[in-house]
């Protein structure tokens, strides 16, 4: 990691598609007891926010969410580790 750069430089800002029914599938099939439904669904609709009108998303901007969310301390470390992952999972699909 260089000088100026930060966690975010390691994840794609190319966006790419994320169909609605894969957006909710993502969340259906998340398996973290840590999470609540209160708190998986303020990520989902934060996320939500950022798919532009043709469903696309940048694996970034997932994790400045994320992260955002766990700075002001709406998900934990944890939370927020194991959403980047089933995303991840999801965008090394593609």
């Amino acid at each position: 990691m260089g000088l100026f750069s930060s966690s975010a430089d390691k994840y794609s800002p190319t966006r790419h598609p994320l169909p609605g029914e894969d957006f909710k599938r993502i969340f259906r099939s998340l398996q973290i007891s840590s999470l609540t439904k209160d708190e998986e669904k303020l990520a989902e609709i934060e996320l939500n926010k950022l798919r532009s009108p043709d469903g696309k998303i940048s694996p970034r901007a997932v994790y400045k969410v994320l992260r955002h969310l766990r700075n002001i301390n709406k998900i934990s470390k944890s939370d927020e580790r194991n959403l980047l992952k089933a995303f991840e999972e999801y965008f090394n699909t593609l």
